[in-house]
């Protein structure tokens, strides 16, 4: 049986996304087969949504309500229910991330923000960008001749300057988010996006980073400066980027193997969801089935996501 008949057996069909951002071209990037998993088959593990990203999605939540509504006992209530729905107030997790904990990261992230103010230009939001035309990256006509997405948490002024502001949460007080943040295909293409809502190139990215574990919390912010050089070539290899992906879909789209592992990311730096599949044996109808049964249908769109069931959370 053909790889298209064993996929259409299991109700598995290959689709792009409608738009690129850098959770899909930048999964791609790092292992193309795990790219199409998740974002051509659009199958999302029952057991992907762990608590690490739980707690991030918590605090991103919370931190949106938190700007754009008026601050009363009202919001703080809305708040509150957000963080009861999301985190138990007792939980064996070795970092203690529960809902009593996230109270205090947030508590303490108000205060933060009180100390060191920021001005908040546009609040979170999604945002593609079409570029034909001329921008601050190239000045002839038919500028980037890229299309390209994502959802910035925040556009802010600090310091004089104007970029697109990160929030990460992690439970490591050592994480250096200079390091490991630049270079960044996802920095990089907020900067893209930023520099061509605002009109101008964008000086770099901020990263807006929150420690907390058992013991510490600890929340500071980083600058990282991108040169419009750089910029420009992030755009190009981007560019090359997609147009290989529509490529190898509209030649492969129904046979994963031409959609190549990384081995590396098997286990690095985490186990790879999708690992027992991808490697549980060369009998695709045996994979196809376990992917359909442990698996449930997401397509990704970061301009609205649409959740499935959650299973093993």
């Amino acid at each position: 049986m053909s790889n298209r008949a064993l996929l259409e057996k299991y109700g598995l069909e290959p689709r792009l996304p409608d738009h690129f951002d850098h959770t899909f071209t930048g999964t791609h990037g790092e292992c193309e087969r795990l790219a199409y998993y998740q974002f051509v088959l659009g199958r999302i593990p029952s057991y992907f949504d762990t608590i690490a990203l739980t707690w991030g999605k918590t605090f991103h939540a919370i931190a949106e309500v938190w700007q754009k509504e008026p601050h009363t006992p009202e919001t703080v209530v809305m708040i509150d229910s957000v963080i009861d729905t999301n985190l138990p107030e007792e939980s064996d997790d070795r970092y203690g991330r529960v809902a009593g904990r996230m109270r205090q990261l947030f508590h303490d992230w108000v205060i933060y923000r009180k100390g060191d103010t920021i001005d908040i230009i546009r609040p979170e939001q999604s945002a593609v960008i079409l570029c034909n035309s001329p921008c601050p990256y190239n000045d002839i006509e038919g500028g980037c001749q890229l299309e390209y997405g994502g959802r910035l948490d925040d556009i802010v002024r600090w310091q004089g300057q104007i970029g697109p502001l990160d929030l990460k949460t992690t439970v490591m007080n050592y994480t250096d988010p200079v390091t490991q943040f630049r270079p960044s295909h996802q920095m990089e293409g907020y900067v893209w996006i930023t520099s061509h809502l605002i009109g101008e190139h964008c000086w770099g990215s901020i990263v807006e980073q929150l420690v907390c574990n058992k013991s510490t919390i600890k929340i500071g912010r980083y600058t990282m400066p991108y040169a419009k050089d750089l910029i420009r070539e992030w755009a190009i290899q981007e560019r090359i980027r997609q147009g290989r992906i529509h490529e190898q879909f509209q030649n492969h789209a129904w046979d994963e193997q031409h959609w190549l592992q990384n081995f590396g990311r098997c286990w690095s730096p985490y186990p790879c969801t999708y690992r027992d599949t991808c490697l549980s044996s060369r009998d695709m109808d045996f994979r196809y089935k376990r992917l359909r049964d442990h698996t449930y249908e997401r397509r990704w769109d970061f301009q609205k996501i649409t959740d499935g069931p959650k299973e093993n959370v």
